[in-house]
């Protein structure tokens, strides 16, 4: 390019900037959902020098962001799926330079949720443009940023709604319709199967018009019970990653509006988040698996890291939290009177502890070849691994009497729940 063309033809706009107090991890983030390979890097607002995406693989000697820019080259989902094996290679070298473990995981989203973007933009080359405005959504572990080794599929689509007499609902229904069923195979290719609970996009249930979904949230919220609260959970961490996040932002707004006087819902909800206890038994020892292929081990997922994902959920809800992410949820979650701040932060604690011990669990299974499992055998652990495992299960008993405490009502009593 000619050296006379100003500046502004080639820079990036507007200029993203980090403090120079921040930690690289803020950077690399920055980095990579901006799809840029420089931040500027400021001190009390004033521009201080540049760090750029080569500073960052001289010091990592391999870089996400390298991963990230390799998925952005590819032009099919073969390549995709080739690429793909680089991000759980992450994982590891992460946790090696002693990343927290909430920082692992938002830079494994923040990829995955690149290649979900390559997918849909080759889903749209291949099959054409789509008859009406959509927006891809994600849930689940997806949806709250917090996945670690790959899971299976959790999403849904929003279409806006037609225009009233419009005679292309056949047309509309037939795209989207191959249309999901070639991201849910494309994932498939890429690693990732199929959901068992079918809850994906490629189900006509969870394919659906915005006003559809705001009916959706509706009845979840407005006629409560114990299992469709149970079996709707998952939608409640739901996340845009694809398409026109104006219809995520419209039904948002409407559940936020839902919420506000949900006191059934909230109770139900309350309910479900404090039923499973943790596995300490009266005398503070751990409460294992008595037989079967899980003998002498504890699921560190269903007792352990769920309880708390659940009570942050429950939290958010209640303070009209938009954020989808736990430690997210918690940190906003200092808004609450009745949640004491201590407890908040042990909550925060604990999360990170369990999820690491999950992770390194998980990839001692990788490297031994063996099936994933979020069981552990307290007795492999050191010493003090079993004393802050305690403490963290003590942490979920706190804070589920807390909960109770500010949410049990006559619902309960109601529904049969005491």
């Amino acid at each position: 390019m000619s050296l006379d063309l100003p500046v502004s033809s080639i820079m990036s706009t507007p200029v993203v900037e980090v403090e120079s107090t921040a930690r690289l991890f803020q950077a690399l983030l920055a980095m990579i959902s901006k799809d840029i390979h420089h931040v500027l890097v400021v001190e009390e607002g004033l521009p201080k020098s540049v760090l750029s995406s080569h500073d960052l693989i001289l010091l990592q000697g391999k870089s996400p962001l390298t991963v990230s820019r390799h998925l952005e080259q590819q032009k099919s989902v073969e390549g995709l799926a080739s690429a793909q094996k680089k991000i759980m290679e992450l994982i590891p070298l992460l946790l090696r330079e002693g990343a927290r473990v909430s920082h692992i995981t938002r830079v494994v989203s923040e990829i995955n949720d690149r290649l979900m973007a390559k997918i849909l933009e080759f889903a749209e080359r291949d099959l054409g443009p789509p008859p009406l405005p959509y927006c891809w959504v994600v849930l689940g572990s997806e949806g709250r940023r917090e996945q670690t080794f790959k899971t299976d599929q959790d999403n849904a689509l929003i279409y806006a709604d037609a225009d009233p007499g419009s005679t292309n609902a056949g047309t509309t229904h037939e795209y989207f319709t191959r249309f999901a069923i070639y991201v849910r195979d494309a994932l498939v290719s890429c690693g990732y199967p199929p959901c068992t609970g079918d809850y994906m996009a490629s189900n006509p249930r969870w394919r659906q018009p915005l006003s559809a979904w705001k009916n959706y949230f509706q009845t979840w919220i407005a006629e409560a019970d114990l299992h469709s609260v149970e079996d709707a959970l998952i939608f409640f961490d739901m996340r845009p990653v694809g398409g026109d996040p104006a219809l995520f932002d419209a039904l948002s707004t409407s559940v936020h509006e839902s919420l506000r006087d949900a006191s059934f819902f909230k109770s139900v909800l309350a309910y479900i988040t404090i039923d499973r206890k943790p596995p300490l038994g009266f005398f503070r020892t751990f409460v294992v698996e008595q037989s079967g292929k899980h003998k002498e081990e504890l699921d560190i997922k269903t007792f352990g890291t769920c309880p708390i994902v659940n009570a942050a959920r429950l939290l958010a809800l209640d303070a009209g939290i938009a954020a989808t992410n736990t430690v997210d949820r918690l940190a906003a979650a200092q808004v609450l009177p009745y949640l004491d701040n201590v407890l908040r932060r042990d909550l925060l604690e604990s999360f990170e502890l369990l999820t690491l011990l999950r992770l390194e669990h998980q990839l001692q299974q990788s490297n031994a070849a063996q099936p994933l499992s979020n069981h552990v055998n307290p007795a492999t652990l050191t010493q003090l691994q079993r004393s802050l495992l305690k403490e963290t299960f003590r942490t979920i008993t706190r804070a589920q009497s807390t909960i109770a405490g500010h949410f049990r009502s006559a619902v309960w009593a109601q529904l049969g729940l005491f």
